[in-house]
């Protein structure tokens, strides 16, 4: 009777620290589970702000490449100005061409000046044309 009191009490003690050591490791795993969410949350926010990191750059990029093709606008349009002028002085020479030709042989020279110097700015109008269409597409 003694050696079954005795185991008796031997298995209540034991049942106890089995118990005890349950709760224990319950509340070593949430703490656990609460220690991993943290890290988690953690890494998404670092995550977070590489891509925010990333964005801000490709956005300076974006606005960079905008002004760099408003400037490439703005300057083909005044390009375009300066051609349409040049056009329109090119066909009051025209009219006038003939006559003042035979007349003054320096007059000559200076309209075959300004005629290369019109061929030149209009090669400048078309590559203008080119880049614009180039940052359109």
């Amino acid at each position: 009777k003694i050696y079954f009191e005795d185991s008796q009490q031997q298995l209540k003690s034991t049942k106890e620290a089995v118990n005890m050591l349950r709760k224990e490791n319950k509340e070593l795993k949430k703490s656990l589970r609460s220690i991993q969410e943290e890290k988690k949350s953690d890494k998404e926010n670092v995550h977070g702000s590489i891509q925010d990191a990333e964005l801000h750059q490709l956005e300076t990029k974006v606005v960079n490449a905008r002004k760099n093709l408003d400037t490439l606008k703005h300057f083909n349009d005044q390009s375009a100005a300066s051609i349409q002028s040049a056009r329109e002085k090119l066909k009051d020479v025209d009219l006038i061409k003939p006559d003042v030709l035979d007349l003054d042989p320096g007059l000559a020279r200076k309209i075959r000046m300004l005629e290369n110097r019109l061929d030149k700015s209009m090669i400048k109008y078309n590559e203008a044309q080119a880049i614009r269409k180039t940052y359109e597409q």
